[in-house]
């Protein structure tokens, strides 16, 4: 997919040029932070969508090294 067409098909919300996205990534990354405010809450959204037993809990997983972030120093 090109970025217009995946603008089109609605698999992006916004495209940016290489000088650009640098800028635009920030700008969406501080609109997006406050969604991560409660991490219980957002985790907790997370496994209703994935479920319980999905790949991203497992001990190799976002989720997992997230959750136990103490053992990852």
């Amino acid at each position: 997919w090109s970025g217009a067409d995946a603008l089109a098909a609605g698999i992006v919300s916004e495209t940016a040029g290489a000088e650009g996205l640098l800028a635009a990534a920030r700008k969406r990354a501080t609109e997006l932070a406050p969604l991560g405010a409660n991490r219980r809450a957002f985790g907790a959204q997370k496994e209703s969508i994935f479920g319980e037993n999905a790949a991203l809990n497992e001990p190799h997983g976002a989720a997992f090294i997230l959750k136990h972030g103490a053992q990852f120093h």
